[in-house]
């Protein structure tokens, strides 16, 4: 029964099933007909049957997109529906700096009176939604990226950068290792919750999207049908079309709304993060030498071709290794790199490549002859 509990309770379940229910809600009137048939042909008869397998199935579809979801909801994709939303934070931003200046008039925070103090720490929490620039004694509040969860998301996001100096995105999931496994997953479930709600707002925009285009066909047809066409016949009313339409935009408004907390939320766990175990991360970065040395590269190569059983594998992977490239936004991108580059330094190193190849033919015959004497006797990560 625990298992249960913690499978229904768990961060990836609330977001494949609370789409799912979103998605079956509204699709299901225009599939009715469509799942009996199908239920019929495998003989399956059980409606509950059919609406859990296509929770589970439209679930799963939407949950799949979800970084696509969020670049969308972050201001990246679509950018001209950012237009607007930028407009209303620059506004916002501007507006809550007025106020707060209005106030102050130069004033230390500890000489307002109480209902000054609230008022300038209502429209501060305001400016915490958006990402600072400059040093935490003169920092500079920007409007980043078009939206209000984009530009909450942002804050967070260069909180190293910004405290630290490196950045925090790129090595997110370094810093995440390092916390212990509690921290891991109380992270991870706050972060499954807040993508649920995101998922499900976009989920309520899908299908108040499809039922608008229903509305409109809808009314295409009567138009078709009094001038003497034939039309088909919908598998629903225009009054039903018109229900799930409001309820579409209603979740999508007020789950887009509940996620700007979690995201606070999940915020303000990324920063404690960051703050606790970012002294493991700096010194295992000033511990980290590169590029490595040649003796480590050529051990690589030669254990490599060893193991692999590739006379030549030493070469292609000197000769084919990807350096790597950040994005402006999202992972790492692999990107080969010049090949007149990548030729002269592999001709540079193709002398010590061969000497170390003849040196681990000549160890192989060896251990050939005296497998029955103990382990590999050549050290391969040696100079001599």
């Amino acid at each position: 029964m625990k298992a249960v509990e913690e499978a229904f309770a768990g961060h990836a379940f609330r977001r494949v099933v609370l789409p799912g229910i979103v998605a079956t809600v509204g699709v299901h009137p225009l599939v009715v007909s469509t799942l009996r048939d199908v239920g019929r042909l495998y003989n399956v008869s059980d409606s509950v049957f059919l609406l859990a397998a296509e929770i589970i199935v439209f679930g799963l579809v939407i949950s799949s997109g979800t970084t696509s979801i969020y670049y969308g909801y972050e201001g990246f994709h679509l950018r001209w529906l950012g237009y607007l939303p930028r407009k209303i934070n620059v506004l916002r931003l501007s507006r809550c700096q007025q106020l707060i200046e209005s106030i102050l008039r130069g004033r230390l925070f500890d000489e307002l009176s109480e209902d000054e103090k609230d008022r300038v720490s209502v429209a501060y929490q305001t400016l915490l939604d958006y990402p600072k620039l400059g040093t935490p004694n003169k920092a500079t509040f920007v409007v980043d990226r078009p939206t209000r969860l984009g530009n909450i998301i942002a804050s967070y996001e260069r909180y190293a950068e910004t405290r630290y100096g490196f950045d925090g995105h790129f090595y997110w999931h370094h810093l995440l290792l390092l916390a212990p496994s509690e921290a891991r997953q109380e992270f991870l479930e706050q972060q499954g919750f807040a993508q649920s709600l995101v998922v499900t707002s976009f989920t309520g925009a899908v299908v108040a999207l499809l039922h608008l285009f229903t509305i409109i066909g809808l009314l295409l047809g009567e138009l078709l049908d009094a001038a003497g066409y034939a039309t088909a016949s919908s598998p629903i009313s225009a009054k039903t079309a018109t229900m799930l339409f409001a309820a579409g935009a209603l979740i999508f408004a007020v789950f887009y709304l509940l996620s700007l907390p979690a995201h606070r939320e999940l915020g303000k766990r990324y920063r404690a993060l960051v703050d606790l175990y970012a002294a493991d991360l700096i010194q295992w970065l000033q511990a980290v030498k590169f590029p490595p040395c040649g003796n480590v590269e050529i051990a690589a190569a030669a254990l490599h071709e060893y193991l692999s059983g590739t006379p030549d594998a030493g070469w292609q992977v000197t000769r084919r290794r990807p350096t790597r490239a950040r994005s402006c936004h999202g992972p790492a991108l692999a990107r080969r790199p010049s090949r007149l580059v990548t030729t002269r330094i592999a001709a540079a190193r193709r002398p010590q490549l061969a000497t170390r190849r003849h040196r681990l033919i000549r160890c192989g015959r060896r251990a050939a002859s005296a497998s029955a004497r103990g382990p590999w006797p050549c050290s391969l990560g040696s100079s001599r």
